[in-house]
């Protein structure tokens, strides 16, 4: 059974996995699942920071970032990412973006 660089059997990939998000803009391996657990985590972490009154030590915002990007790198870590189209189309706009910034 080939696997794929994560701990996901390759037969167990979908055609489906789309990225989403701020991530999928620097990685072409963010999943849409990482993508949607990272904003509910993120939310959460972001109201409890807030109502335990730490917004005045530290912006509410940062542990929320630092929660949703966790997130997406523990679920990225063991959901796959086997859609090659999508992967494709990543590279096309990258390329695009450094051949227009050069």
């Amino acid at each position: 059974m080939e696997r794929t660089w994560h701990s996901v059997p390759k037969e167990r990939c979908t055609k489906h996995a789309r990225g989403g998000g701020l991530a999928a803009l620097f990685s072409r391996n963010t999943t849409w699942r990482a993508a949607l657990a990272g904003m509910p985590s993120g939310t959460v972490v972001l109201v409890v920071w807030k109502s335990l009154g730490l917004g005045t030590q530290l912006y509410e915002i940062v542990p929320g970032f630092a929660a949703n990007v966790a997130a997406i790198i523990i679920v990225n870590r063991f959901t796959c990412n086997a859609n090659d189209a999508a992967r494709r189309e990543f590279d096309e706009v990258e390329s695009t973006v450094r051949n227009f910034s050069s």
